[in-house]
């Protein structure tokens, strides 16, 4: 269960926390949609497919230049800066987040690549 407090959540695709597993595939999760309902600030990685379908990354990506603790710590003393981004992933994910969308949409990318 999430807290109220909850506002920074970790999301990084298996192929980045399970490569072994994953190989090279990088897909987008229910987990992504579920952070964006919830208005948490994502850091990590999105996967190019969300990049893709929605327009823009909703993610605050990881860096070579900064350790992954210390992005987290940057965005929770700098969180109000985040609510742009946050108020438009809500947006984005009522709006594209059901099932509906993303089937149609999905099956158009099949048919672009395979017909």
């Amino acid at each position: 269960m999430r807290c109220k407090r909850d506002k920074v959540t970790i999301t990084l695709p298996r192929s980045m926390t399970q490569p072994e597993v994953a190989v090279d595939i990088e897909t987008l999760t229910q987990r992504y949609w579920e952070c964006m309902f919830s208005r948490m600030v994502m850091v990590g990685h999105a996967p190019q497919e969300l990049v893709d379908f929605i327009g823009y990354n909703p993610v605050v990506e990881l860096r070579d230049d900064i350790s992954a603790e210390d992005l987290i710590a940057d965005v929770l003393e700098h969180i109000d800066d985040y609510q742009p981004l946050v108020d438009r992933n809500r947006a984005t994910a009522e709006s594209l987040g059901s099932w509906k969308v993303r089937m149609k949409w999905l099956m158009e990318e099949l048919n672009k690549r395979y017909m």
